[in-house]
């Protein structure tokens, strides 16, 4: 299956931008769970899981990968 992106920056920059801005939310949980009421603690935590599966599996960035 051919891999399609929707963005047209390096795949890196783009999970790491996707971090920060995750970051950003549970930071700001407060305020903007008024704007969607399904932007929860768990919402951040599962998202944030995500990200950082996506750069383990796709960046080769596993940190329990044993160094030989």
């Amino acid at each position: 299956m051919a891999i399609t992106r929707k963005f047209k920056v390096k795949d890196v920059e783009m999970l790491l931008a996707s971090k920060t801005i995750a970051g950003t939310l549970g930071e700001n949980m407060g305020d903007l769970s008024i704007a969607r009421s399904n932007w929860n603690e768990t919402y951040v935590s599962e998202l944030s899981t995500k990200i950082d599966k996506a750069i383990d599996d796709y960046l080769g960035l596993d940190k329990k990968k044993e160094l030989a």
